[in-house]
């Protein structure tokens, strides 16, 4: 019988299969949700050269940045924040990045 917190990995694992994480995408002071989604969908069509019709058919449950931006630093050579993507769609993973891992 497996353990409680091989279970628990599994678990975890099995609920981040939908997920995605973009770097590098471009960061506004104050972003809002919506903000950054719409930055994400540009960056696909944009970037990974995903045609807009096919982009219009990867619906979302949730996008957002990681942590929150660092409100207090003024400092203008920060990262911008990873982006975390909830797809609603378990296969929209493949079709918008076929080299991605699952967990």
């Amino acid at each position: 019988m497996p353990s409680t917190h091989h279970r628990h990995v599994k678990l975890e694992c099995h609920s981040r299969r939908g997920n995605m994480k973009f770097f590098g995408i471009k960061e506004r002071v104050n972003e809002t949700n919506n903000d950054t989604e719409l930055a994400l969908r540009d960056f696909m069509c944009t970037k990974l050269k995903i045609l807009p019709a096919d982009e219009e058919n990867i619906h979302f449950d949730r996008v957002h940045r990681i942590t929150s931006r660092r409100s207090q630093s003024n400092d203008q050579n920060l990262q911008p924040q990873p982006i975390i993507v909830k797809l609603t769609h378990f296969q929209d993973k493949f079709s918008s990045s076929p080299s991605s891992k699952i967990c």
